[in-house]
C-alpha cells in the first residue's frame, strides 16, 4: 500500500499506481505542500505512522460502509482509475486525470464548472444536483439533471459560450448546445456546499446529445 514504509517509488508504479498514489498526495495538499516530487511528499506523509495507520482504517471503513457496486469508466477512459457510484474529494478527481501535476506545474485547486484535463483529453464536469434557493442565487440554479442512464444535461456557466475557451474544445458535431447548455458527462457534488466530498454518477456509460 501506498503509505506502507517500504512502498516501491512513484517511478517504479505502473500507471494506474501513480494515478492513485497522485490522488492520496493531492488530497493532503492541494497546493503541491511546496514537494518537489511525489515521493518527497509520500515520504513526509510515512514519516507519520499513526497517521498512515488511520488512512487504513478509514479505507476500510469506507470500503465496508458503501451502498454502491462501484463500477469502472467507460471506453477510453480505463486507466483513469476512478469509480461510477463512487464518492471522492474534488481533489482525488482532478489529480487522477491529471488536472494539475507537479510535472506540469499546476495544483488540482479548481471550484466550479469544467475542469479541462489535456493530459488524459478528459473533461471533468462538477455540478450540484441538490440546489436549494437559499443557498443558490437565481443566476447559479443550473439545471443539471440526468436525462437517461446515458445522457445528462448540463447547463453552462452564464459566462460560457460555444465560442469561450471553457466551451470551444466541447463544441462540435455530436454536442447540441441549447441556450449554453451542454448534454454531456458529467460528475456531481453529493450534497451541498459545504460538503467537499464528490460523487461519481453513472459517468462510464454517459455520452454526448446528438447535435
Amino acid at each position: 500500500m501506498l503509505v506502507a514504509p517500504d512502498a516501491p517509488r512513484y517511478a517504479e508504479l505502473g500507471m494506474r499506481e501513480q494515478a492513485f498514489a497522485r490522488m492520496l498526495f493531492y488530497t493532503l495538499w492541494d497546493d503541491g505542500g511546496g514537494f518537489r516530487t511525489y515521493d518527497d511528499g509520500l515520504d513526509h506523509l510515512r514519516g507519520y505512522q499513526f497517521v498512515c495507520r488511520e488512512i487504513r482504517q478509514v479505507v476500510k471503513l469506507g470500503v465496508a460502509a458503501s451502498k454502491h457496486a462501484a463500477k469502472s469508466l467507460g471506453a477510453g477512459l480505463q486507466h483513469i482509475p476512478l469509480f461510477s457510484h463512487a464518492t471522492y474529494r474534488r481533489e482525488e478527481v482532478l489529480a487522477a486525470p491529471q488536472y494539475g501535476s507537479l510535472e506540469q506545474g499546476k495544483n488540482v485547486q479548481h471550484r466550479e464548472g469544467v475542469a479541462w484535463c489535456p493530459a488524459t483529453s478528459t473533461d471533468a464536469f462538477f455540478v450540484s444536483l441538490n440546489k436549494d434557493d437559499k443557498k443558490h442565487s437565481a443566476t447559479t440554479m443550473y439545471k443539471d439533471y440526468a436525462i437517461s442512464p446515458e445522457l445528462f444535461h448540463w447547463e453552462s456557466q452564464n459566462a460560457t459560450s460555444p465560442g469561450s475557451p471553457t466551451g470551444a474544445p466541447i463544441s462540435g458535431p455530436d454536442i447540441a448546445w441549447v441556450k449554453d447548455s451542454d448534454l454531456r458527462e458529467g460528475y456531481s457534488r453529493r450534497r451541498d456546499r459545504a460538503d467537499s466530498s464528490v460523487h461519481l454518477p453513472g459517468a462510464g456509460g454517459l455520452r454526448a446529445a446528438q447535435g
